[in-house]
Order: C-alpha cells, then structure tokens, then sequence
C-alpha cells in the first residue's frame, strides 16, 4: 500500500511553550505596521537523512524565487474563493482518525487521497515530522502522504521550480522572508477562509499569526516559535570559567570573543548574515525588508554588523572563513567539529530551537548553551518569530485534505508528541503544555530561553517581507563573505547593501505592480 523506502534524489540548483505561554507570546505585541541530500518519501517508516537545517534566510538565489513564482499561475477556481472569503465546498476537516484539534465529523466512507508535504531540516526533523505523518496515514488510511525533504536552498529553490511548472506540494514549509513571490503570484491559500471551518486557531496567540500575515490574510500556521541565539560550546567555556551573559552589546561581544580566543586559541564564528542585520536594525525602529526598499534610513544603520567582522579579522578572534564554506549541515558546524582549535569556534549564530539538533549530534561530554545575540538595544531588537511556517499553495488543488492535515500537526497532541517541539516551542499553547513533561534537557533550555529571557524583553516580530526581500538576503550573504574575506571594508559593503539593497526592492515591487 504505501512504500517503507525512501527515495533519494538531489533537486538541481536553479541559480542560487506551558499554559502561559499564550500569554507570553502576546507579550511581544502584534507585527508592526545548506545544502545537503534530499529525499522523497511515501509511506509509514521511513527517514530522510543528510539534510542541513538552516532555519534562517540563506543564499539560495532569489532572483529565481522572485521570477520563477511570478510566472506561476495560480489556479482560477482557488483563486476566486480565496477572493469570496469562502472555503471550498466540501471541505472535510475531520481526517485525523482522533479528538484533539479535530473540528466537525463528516463520517461515512472517505475517497483516497494523496498529499505531498514538503520541509527542509535535518536528520532529526527528518524523522519526527515523517513519524508524525505516518500516524496521520495510520489514523486515515484514505491518505498517502509523499515527503519532500533537503537542505534549506535545495529546498528552496525545487519551490521555485514547482511554482514555476505549476506543480508544488499540497503543504510546503517557507519563511516569512520568502512569502513575497507566492502572496504576489496568487500561489498561497488564505487560511483565514478555513478558521473554524476546519482549521482551528484558538489556541495560537495574535502575535505568532501575525508573523505570517500580509495584508490582512494569513497565508502561513507558524511551525514552532524561536528566536534568534547565539549557541555555545559551554563546557568548554566552563573550564575556563568564562560566562556568556544575555543581552551582550557589540563591544561586549567583540570583547568577550577576544578573551576566549586568548584563553582558549578558538575563534568565533559569526553567522546567519541576514538575520543579524535585521537584528541590529530594529534597534533603531526599522524593518528591513520592506515592500520596496530597505527600512534602513543611510547605509551607517547598516553598518554594525559588517563592522563586528571587519573588528574579529583586525584582532584575530574571527574564524578563517575558508574553514566553514561548504559546512552547511548541523554536523559540520565549527562549534562541534574540527582538528584544531584555530579551526574551531565557540559559538554559531542560530535560531533557538536549532540547539535541540546541534546538541544531538554534539560530540559526548558537550553541553550546549544559548545566549541572546548581540546587539546595543536588546528590547527593541529582540524578538520570538515563526521558525518557519506550513503554507498550503494554491496550485495543488487538494486544498481540503490539506488543510485537515495541517490542522492536525498544529493542533493535535499526538503530532505534537512526536515532533517534540523540534522546529520550537509549538504555536498552540495547549500542545506545548502538553508535551512540556517530556522534554529533553537542551529543550526544557530552550523554553526557558524563549519564556524568560527573550519573551520579558522582546518587540514585535517583522512582517514578512516584499517581494524583494530573498534577493536582498542574498546580498547581504555575498557582501558578509567579501568582508569575512577582506576583500570589502566594512563601510563600502554598508554603502553596497543600502544601494544595491533599495534598488533590488524597488525592482521587485515595480515587478510584482506590473
């Protein structure tokens, strides 16, 4: 009936927490204003494996993403019941064989149906949300589910590919920084038409849905909250009695990295390029992407971060940036493998619930710990986000039995059991009180990140970006490696981006308006 094995092809590059936690997400407020192998799977048992999990904007070209889901044609029918406000008719929201999450009983014999769900992540994610998916076949034999899963660019760009041939999956994981070229080609659903109508939104917090809406139309569920972390090898640091404080400004940084270099010959690497420009820019009340230009106001905003790299090479505390080219995957990080200490790191820049991966495979005797990122105005630049998000696109024609599922993994307690809160701490704040008793220690760490340090200091999370906002991302990741290599000045790469940057918006927008 449905396989155990798992497919493995590589997709071709185009061009490049508990019952309060409600409560503590609506803290931050509404929004204002990898490369790896991948593999297909269909069928109860089976894994992914050699996939990276990025969780962040990469590089993945995104002039493709802009270009390849602007031609894409979304299908006229689903079109016109987004724009009536209605949910397709006979919709059946009651496809998960239990009672939790569940809304409405439509009974009686079911027509086969086949979904395909795609995600990147690694290994672990890999198993867990098949695990999940298995039990949804298991508890629906009507459905077939195909996974889709790779590294974080090799999975963005086979969306850009899908949405180009009009073929993408009945469920794709994106992140609000990659909505633009979907919501402006017509190639995601607007979830609020199935809210209460098969898709129940309870138990998730204003702020967490808002992370995922544009325009007033919710385009994506948020698949695990986090926030931005440095994580660090705290045994090590331990040993030489060195503590990583939260809401560290840029020259606490910069310091503390050179006292560690000193004590211990490993260096810092400094990663995530976009996220931390972002991070540092709302310090000053901006967003970065906006609808068609940079939010900063000159290119000296932009300029801290490229700055903090331009100081590590002067001091001799950054890492050689040759030694992390091409280590995109969890395992490969500095931080947990390498031959010497030169070519080590103390730290990675990631998001928080990234820890619960690096920690698994992390080699015995590390322990892993999570600090704020830096930044000389954490309350404003601190922020819990969307992970990533489960969108159900327009093109796959499936809508209703995909949205079904979709209600189960966010709602249900036993998808919640299985994935363990693996890509963050669950946007239904019932499900994450729920499943709190099992967590493994590096997650119990996690929540208390996200509940007690970020949450009690945060600002409301950006919106999703314009339509230029993944070619922007990718600037910044070229600009960021001249710079780790010392072939920019940290000011002519601020001066790059802001120029650059706003003409690629601005491109973008007059694109998508024509």
């Amino acid at each position: 009936m449905r396989g155990n094995s798992m497919k493995r092809s590589k997709f071709m590059s185009l061009l490049v927490a508990a019952a309060l936690l409600a409560g503590l997400l609506a803290a931050c407020g509404g929004a204002p204003g990898n490369t790896a192998g991948s593999s297909t799977t269909a069928g109860a048992g089976s894994t992914a494996s050699g996939a990276a999990d990025s969780d962040t904007a990469s590089n993945a070209d995104s002039s493709a993403a802009d270009g390849a889901a602007g031609q894409a044609d979304a299908q006229p029918a689903t079109q016109a019941q987004q724009e009536s406000g209605d949910a397709p008719a006979g919709d059946d929201s009651d496809n998960s064989g239990d009672d939790s999450g569940d809304i409405g009983d439509s009974g009686g014999e079911k027509e086969p149906a086949n979904l395909v769900v795609a995600w990147w992540g690694s290994q672990s994610r890999n198993e867990k949300f098949q695990g999940a998916l298995d039990k949804y076949m298991e508890l629906n034999p009507h459905v077939a589910i195909e996974s889709q899963t790779s590294g974080f660019s090799d999975h963005m760009v086979a969306m850009q590919a899908a949405a180009a041939s009009n073929a993408m999956p009945d469920i794709v994981m994106l992140q609000g920084a990659y909505y633009g070229p979907y919501v402006s080609g017509g190639l995601l659903t607007d979830l609020n038409a199935y809210a209460g109508a098969g898709l129940d939104l309870s138990e998730i917090a204003d702020s967490v849905l808002a992370s995922t809406t544009v325009d007033g139309k919710l385009y994506g569920i948020c698949a695990g909250t986090n926030s931005p972390a440095v994580l660090y090898n705290k045994t090590l640091l331990d040993e030489h009695g060195i503590a990583v404080p939260d809401y560290m400004g840029m020259d606490g940084f910069a310091e503390l990295s050179a006292k560690i270099y000193a004590a211990t010959g490993y260096k810092t690497y400094i990663s995530n390029p976009g996220q931390m420009v972002e991070y540092i820019l709302r310090g000053y009340g901006h967003v970065l992407y906006g609808q068609d230009a940079l939010g900063a106001e000159s290119y000296e905003q932009l300029l801290p971060y490229y700055a903090l790299l331009e100081r590590g090479r002067a001091e001799g505390w950054l890492i050689d940036i040759s030694v992390v080219i091409g280590r995109d995957s969890t395992e490969e990080q500095p931080m947990l493998y390498s031959d010497a200490p030169e070519n080590s790191s103390w730290c990675s820049f990631f998001n928080s619930n990234q820890a619960d991966a690096m920690q698994g495979v992390a080699p015995e005797g590390m322990e892993i710990g999570l600090a704020t990122c830096p930044t000389d105005t954490p309350d404003k630049s601190g922020y819990l986000r969307e992970a990533m998000s489960w969108t159900v696109p327009t093109q796959a024609g499936n809508t209703g039995e995909a949205i079904a599922l979709l209600n189960w993994i966010v709602n249900s307690y036993e998808a919640n059991e299985i994935i363990m809160a693996e890509p963050g701490v669950p946007a239904n704040a019932t499900a994450a009180a729920a499943i709190a008793p099992g967590l493994s220690d590096i997650q119990k760490k996690i929540f208390a990140y996200i509940n007690d340090v970020v949450t009690p200091r945060c600002a409301p999370s950006n919106p999703p970006a314009g339509a230029g906002g993944s070619e922007a991302a990718a600037l910044i990741e070229e600009l960021h490696e001249k710079v780790y290599y010392g072939e920019l000045t940290a000011e002519a790469a601020a001066k790059e981006l802001f120029d650059r940057g706003n003409a690629i918006m601005r491109e973008a927008a007059e694109r998508t308006a024509s």
